[in-house]
């Protein structure tokens, strides 16, 4: 449960310390009114519900939080169920008083859910930068930040829910595109159409969403920080002579994962894709930096054979991942490209250059023009012009094939610094960017 301050629960808390609602005056379970107030009493007494229900909400995420787990086994933190349960407690309270408030009402509550969206956001960034400050002093970060994106997760869910909630609580009880009455902080009232409730529903959405992808990028950070080391030995003089930087990478991407196949299917995708995107975009850029080249045969023989070799340990890995239940087909590999990049750096016969580098464009018509020749200069016996001139005639042929947009994601993340090159979820990855309506197929 996300913990706040200790003590006595205070009334509408759990024993435990969850908030449940201060159901006042109203009386009922859930705080409903047992006899319907007036409309302006029902909307004073449920601000004060719903701005009691963000500050009790929000908690102390610096100093003690603690997770749980739902019935599927993912991470989850209790308090913030009650943002489920004042979206119920406001509707049914709607239909108590009359049909005129329920505009009003919802109006409210969205509002709310837009502060509360942002001070939860605040405080696990907080959280975030304490433990980055002094990693040693907080042991379950991982965990509480997997049960803070799951959190948001149900927070998307249930916003779907409550937006076709409004739906069916309006219809038939007033025309859709009619003025209805909301609040304003002088207590005057002005008009709004249901539609722009919708609208609202779905900015709130999107505030639910843009948190969980800094969630879930903090958790890919706190990954990259441990694997930078070992990425940096990727494609070098020390890897070609038998470091072991990508089975470290390998080994410590798969212990994270004990705790990392606690987040939600979609969540988990993102972290899981967004560390595979890291992975293979340092052999690109490693290329392209000439971060190693060659001067024998014998070299880029062995090269390649490592590339493939560091292709299937990845693959393993990734299988490995894409075989619980939840995850099948949500995982994609990008390896082939260095696979290929290998059978480019190690053919023997020069004379069949021109074939193997037409090969490569083919599986990758979309790849940039630089990065291929890039890939065949790093041989011995091409130098820089002709590898350009090769990469230009050959990707010329392939312009309009068919191109796999998951490489375009790559080829644009390869040259962006490794503190900003990741996506996340409401933004570019092409796995992540419909986070909202996947969502939505599940609800």
């Amino acid at each position: 449960m996300l913990a706040g301050s200790g003590g006595t629960p205070s009334s509408g808390s759990s024993a435990n310390g969850e908030y449940l609602g201060d159901g006042g005056e109203y009386g009922g379970e859930y705080g409903v009114p047992d006899a319907a107030p007036s409309t302006d009493d029902a909307l004073d007494r449920l601000e004060i519900l719903h701005i009691s229900s963000t500050d009790k909400i929000v908690p102390n995420i610096r100093f003690q939080v603690c997770s749980t787990r739902d019935i599927v086994n993912y991470h989850i933190t209790e308090r913030l169920s009650c943002i489920h349960l004042n979206q119920k407690t406001s509707v049914t309270l709607a239909k108590e008083v009359s049909v005129e408030v329920i505009p009003s009402i919802i109006y409210l509550t969205i509002q709310e859910f837009h502060e509360l969206a942002g001070k939860y956001r605040d405080a696990f960034t907080a959280y975030k930068t304490d433990y980055f400050a002094e990693r040693g002093k907080f042991q379950e970060f991982t965990s509480n930040i997997i049960a803070v994106a799951n959190n948001l997760h149900t927070c998307i869910e249930s916003t779907e829910k409550y937006k076709q909630q409004i739906r069916l609580s309006m219809e038939g009880e007033q025309n859709s595109v009619a003025p209805m009455a909301t609040p304003l902080s002088s207590g005057r009232r002005t008009a709004v159409s249901q539609q722009q409730l919708i609208e609202n529903m779905d900015a709130l959405n999107t505030k639910w969403s843009n948190a969980a992808s800094v969630a879930v990028n903090y958790l890919r950070e706190e990954v990259q920080t441990d694997i930078a080391p070992s990425l940096v030995e990727l494609f070098s003089k020390k890897w070609l002579t038998g470091s072991a930087a990508l089975e470290t990478i390998c080994m410590t991407v798969s212990d994270y994962y004990h705790d990392h196949k606690h987040l939600r299917p979609v969540a988990r995708t993102a972290l899981l894709m967004d560390l595979q995107f890291r992975i293979v975009s340092e052999y690109l850029k490693a290329i392209e930096t000439k971060r190693l080249t060659f001067t024998t045969y014998e070299e880029r023989a062995t090269a390649g054979k490592r590339m493939k070799s560091d292709v299937s340990r990845l693959d393993n890995l990734y299988a490995e991942f894409a075989s619980s239940d939840d995850m099948a087909d949500q995982l994609p590999l990008l390896t082939s490209i260095v696979a290929s990049a290998g059978d480019v750096i190690s053919l023997k016969d020069k004379s069949l250059l021109s074939l193997e580098a037409t090969s490569f464009a083919r599986k990758f018509p979309n790849c940039p023009a630089e990065l291929l020749a890039a890939v065949l200069a790093t041989r011995d016996d091409v130098g820089r012009s002709d590898a350009r001139s090769l990469a230009d005639e050959v990707l010329q042929h392939v312009q309009f094939h068919p191109k796999d947009q998951i490489f375009d994601q790559l080829f644009a993340l390869r040259q962006q610094e490794s503190s900003e090159w990741l996506p996340n979820i409401g933004m570019a990855n092409v796995f992540t960017s419909n986070f909202i309506s996947k969502l939505k197929r599940d609800v």
